[in-house]
């Protein structure tokens, strides 16, 4: 690989502990039922697009969050030997929480957590660049704002919270995320530009400079409809 094909990119989200739990079948109300298998492993959205784009042999830098106890230690030592840029990542004091993962023969998760993980939120104290952005948040402090405002590419996913503003050139989510949208076909030419935008977080060898110029002065706006599938 070449050193122009190595894109810098930032991906904020949260590296989850994910406690997984293979059922011998689909949960039921009331109901009694045993597990075949456990296991425990880094997971997160955030966690599994970035380990794609670290596989691309791309420089990816983790902004998130550890807690300071024996997991977040060893989760912080995993990522730096796994070659990620980890001086994005706070560690915080506390314990590390856990999410429950129900997988049951059909394919069907259930996904359990507390309360304080599910409000958990960003830090960075000063704006930062990127040739690309991914973000798996729903709400984002003004630094990480301001930092996306400037970048070449965001691709940011759906939910946000409170109504957030958020710069973005794709926005990820799915039907349950929109669910008074309708679904209907992107034009050829919106279609075109999505995939080549795509291509730049995924492809080692694009460069920013390949892809199509954005909408009116370098500004981003507001598309007619989001389109979901």
């Amino acid at each position: 690989m070449t050193k122009t094909g190595r894109k810098r990119v930032v991906v904020i989200g949260h590296i989850n502990h994910d406690r997984i739990w293979r059922l011998t079948e689909p949960l039921r109300a009331g109901g009694r039922i045993a597990w075949s298998s456990r296991e425990t492993r880094l997971g997160g959205g955030g966690y599994f697009t970035a380990r794609r784009l670290l596989d691309l042999g791309h420089d990816v830098a983790l902004l998130s969050n550890l807690m300071s106890d024996a997991h977040g230690e060893n989760a912080f030592a995993d990522l730096q030997n796994a070659g990620f840029d980890t001086s994005l990542i706070t560690q915080r004091d506390g314990e590390t929480d856990f999410a429950d993962i129900l997988l049951d023969p059909t394919g069907e998760r259930t996904i359990l957590s507390s309360e304080r993980r599910l409000f958990r939120t960003f830090l960075l104290d000063h704006e930062i660049a990127a040739d690309a952005f991914y973000v798996n948040a729903p709400k984002l402090p003004d630094t990480i704002l301001a930092s996306l405002n400037r970048a070449p590419l965001v691709i940011s996913q759906l939910p946000l919270r409170e109504g957030e503003l958020r710069a973005a050139d794709i926005m990820v989510g799915s039907k349950a995320d929109l669910p008074d949208i309708p679904i209907k076909p992107l034009p050829t030419a919106e279609f075109s530009t999505i995939q080549s935008w795509s291509a730049m977080a995924t492809s080692p060898t694009r460069s920013v400079s390949d892809l199509p110029a954005p909408r009116s002065n370098n500004t981003r706006s507001r598309p007619p409809s989001l389109q979901v599938r």
